[in-house]
């Protein structure tokens, strides 16, 4: 007399549940790594915004970007109307404001003018967190991931100094809406 099973033997189960860790365990990895080339991206357009600011602000005053500062958020606050574009997907610290931000997910080295070569570096990551590099916005508009042997080619270390000769801006919260600075 035959019975009917019903269900599934251990065996049947463990070689299942063997499978399905096996899959996870390949795709796992192809999930974070998707995960982190978004958030590159996301940090690419956060730069390209930031550097539209800058140029809308250069246009404002002469020529001129922004002065060097560690805040380099607040003259170009104007421009840019969305405060969060300055917190780079990856990095642990949030932007909270530009007013009490201390630790910047980006750096800008300030100084520079429109006339100054187009592969001159404007604003870029802090650190190389994406991928083993580091997005880097170009005074040209360019965005670009650098990769960590390319950053030391190039000499990227510490910020230079701008070689700009155009009187300095002073340091404000950029133009009022809808009025034009006097350079």
């Amino acid at each position: 007399m035959r019975q009917d099973r019903r269900g599934f033997t251990l065996i049947e189960l463990l070689t299942v549940v063997a499978i399905i860790s096996i899959l996870a365990a390949i795709l796992f990895p192809v999930f974070a790594r998707a995960r982190e080339r978004a958030r590159t991206v996301n940090c690419a357009t956060n730069l390209h915004q930031i550097a539209l600011a800058m140029h809308l602000y250069a246009q404002d005053y002469g020529g001129r970007f922004p002065p060097p500062s560690e805040q380099f958020a607040l003259p170009i606050m104007d421009y840019v109307k969305n405060w969060q574009i300055f917190s780079c997907p990856s990095s642990p610290n949030p932007f909270t404001s530009p007013e009490q931000q201390t630790v910047y997910a980006y750096l800008y080295e300030g100084g520079h003018c429109t006339d100054d070569p187009p592969q001159t570096r404007l604003v870029y990551d802090s650190e190389l967190r994406h991928i083993g590099g580091g997005n880097v916005a170009f005074l040209s508009g360019k965005i670009k991931l650098i990769s960590q042997a390319e950053w030391s080619a190039r000499g990227w270390t510490l910020p230079h100094p701008p070689a700009c000769s155009k009187e300095q801006p002073p340091l404000g919260m950029g133009a009022p809406m809808g009025m034009a600075p006097t350079p």
